[in-house]
């Protein structure tokens, strides 16, 4: 591979816009600029270069581009290279398969996965069967397969789809 002085970043346009500049800015030492609208403009300005050289090229003539993307894109882009890293909640990426490397990361408080159900509805795993599965939505299959791993829930005891965008609107 040959070395680019170019870092490309690429950020979601609409999806926690604030905790992603917030992120950027206190982290990583880049000043997101958003225009007015539904102008997909955005511009990143190196403002703490301290910050920035703990992950990111010492050079003085790096070019930063930021490219907006909507999330469940991000992995392809980062994997096929068109990108060369991501700001993004750790489900949109750990949610694929191993092939990026986690640079830096905090814990946000405010955000949940949660299993939910049909109200009135009981999950009662240990009468699930082969012949008794229960369909699962997840938007993060990787999370929710771990979780029920975690609770000794056997792979053929349920069947999980794959859905994606608002999957928090969707109850199965």
């Amino acid at each position: 591979d040959e070395k680019s002085n170019e870092i490309i970043i690429c950020i979601s346009a609409s999806k926690y816009p604030d905790k992603t500049d917030e992120f950027a800015e206190e982290q990583l030492g880049i000043k997101i600029t958003r225009h007015s609208g539904r102008n997909l403009l955005v511009e990143g300005q190196i403002v703490d270069r301290n910050k920035f050289f703990k992950y990111f090229s010492h050079e003085e003539n790096i070019k930063l581009s930021l490219f907006i993307s909507r999330p469940q894109d991000m992995p392809w882009l980062l994997a096929s290279k068109r990108v060369t890293h991501v700001i993004t909640f750790e489900t949109v990426i750990k949610n694929y398969p191993k092939f990026y490397t986690v640079l830096h990361e905090i814990v946000d408080p405010t955000h949940f996965l949660a299993l939910v159900c049909r109200k009135g509805a009981c999950i009662e795993p240990e009468k699930w069967t082969a012949q008794n599965k229960p369909l699962i939505a997840s938007e993060h299959v990787h999370h929710v397969t771990r979780f029920l791993e975690q609770m000794d829930i056997k792979l053929d005891k349920y069947h999980l789809d794959k859905i994606t965008g608002s999957s928090e609107g969707f109850l199965v």
